[in-house]
């Protein structure tokens, strides 16, 4: 391994303004880490109204929290054709996409290296997608199995967040930034919808909407432009679109447990009184 000469210590992390990139800079905000953020993972290289809105929230948090930006622009996942990947080597080897399955973790980390040699860079943190009750019986490219066994440049690798699920690491944020008297936008949703940060109209959406929601917070401070009328068609928009995954009946699960620790007070909220009662795991 390439060792620097500089052995001051600064770290990074990844940072895409979603749940789980915002929870791990909220941890390891004392060690002001530089922000990484990158167009061509979830913002595909052509959209440049939905980079444009990312890279300008990414500004928002490091003018805000006194950090430092760090923007790069990849084709990495366009210059191998992901769908032929998966179809002809994993089919019948694991349920899941070449990306999501293997390209994940050590696509994105590769991306670091050098930087990591030219700004002394000794630890950076990866964001946890699953985490321990979540990761069973699933595949998940980036994981702290893979992840923490990548290194260069005198740099390890920090798969963060792991301890915690979805509706801890909304709390977890939440929780920060009240405590700062602010109130930050987040970028949770794959849909293409130009500069929009968040379409408001996927299961992503409304899975991240409750999950911050139950912290009894405004949405629209959030980065989530929402009336009462959208909260109360969630559920028809479950029963006639959504098959969820595991995965997401794990995370909608939590959102009702959560809820309903306080079910007096969400009974009398009209537009999400329905969460007390959803039952994720009834087809």
């Amino acid at each position: 391994m390439i060792e620097n000469e500089n052995k001051k210590e600064n770290c990074s992390v990844f940072f895409s303004g979603g749940i789980d990139s915002v929870s791990t800079l909220v941890s390891v905000i004392d060690k002001k880490p530089l922000l990484i953020t990158i167009w061509g993972t979830d913002v595909w290289d052509y959209n440049t109204e939905g980079w444009s809105s990312l890279k300008k929230l990414a500004e928002e948090y490091s003018e805000k929290l006194n950090l430092k930006n760090l923007f790069i622009k990849t084709n990495f996942r366009k210059f191998i054709y992901e769908h032929v990947l998966t179809e002809k080597l994993l089919k019948g080897v694991i349920d899941d996409s070449w990306w999501r399955g293997i390209q994940h973790g050590i696509g994105l980390l590769g991306h670091v290296a050098p930087y990591a040699y030219k700004y002394n860079i000794t630890t950076h943190y990866i964001p946890a997608t699953l985490n321990v009750k979540s990761q069973k019986g699933t595949t998940c490219g980036s994981c702290p199995e893979i992840d923490e066994t990548v290194k260069y440049a005198d740099c390890k690798i920090v798969h963060e967040g792991y301890d915690k699920t979805r509706i801890e690491k909304a709390a977890h944020i939440v929780r920060y930034f009240k405590d700062k008297g602010q109130a930050m936008k987040l970028r949770v949703c794959y849909m293409d919808k130009g500069d929009k940060l968040n379409c408001c109209e996927c299961e992503k959406c409304f899975l991240s909407m409750m999950e911050i929601l139950s912290e009894k917070v405004n949405l629209k401070d959030w980065g989530f432009d929402v009336d009462e009328k959208t909260l109360k068609n969630i559920p028809k928009f479950l029963k006639k679109h959504s098959n969820p995954s595991p995965i997401n009946k794990e995370i909608w699960a939590d959102i009702v447990e959560k809820f309903k620790q306080d079910e007096k007070y969400w009974k009398k909220q009209k537009a999400v009184k329905w969460v007390l009662k959803y039952n994720p795991y009834k087809k």
